[in-house]
């Protein structure tokens, strides 16, 4: 993706992500939250991403979705990645 095009999607999902949000449309909220946490981890931002993805697990987890337990994996994941980035040195130590 060109910049012009990643800012583009970003400000799209966002928008979209409100609008759900705003509507009370839970399933909306977490399909454009997954999409902007995607594009977030694409872009470096793990931080950003894992708070996305923990709307969608959240909400997928509040219903039985059989994706649940794949995306906690996922946002487990970038939860750590989000964490050695934030202090290297703690990770470091613990590896």
């Amino acid at each position: 993706m060109r910049p012009w095009e990643t800012l583009y999607a970003q400000q799209c999902y966002e928008q979209a992500l409100d609008i759900h949000r705003r509507a009370g449309f839970r399933s909306g909220e977490a399909t454009w939250a997954w999409n902007l946490g995607l594009l977030y981890e694409r872009l470096g931002q793990p931080a950003e991403a894992a708070e996305m993805f923990a709307i969608t697990v959240d909400y997928e987890q509040s219903i039985g979705h059989p994706n649940a337990e794949e995306d906690a994996f996922r946002l487990a994941t970038v939860r750590q990645l989000a964490q050695s980035q934030a202090d290297p040195v703690t990770t470091l130590k613990a590896v």
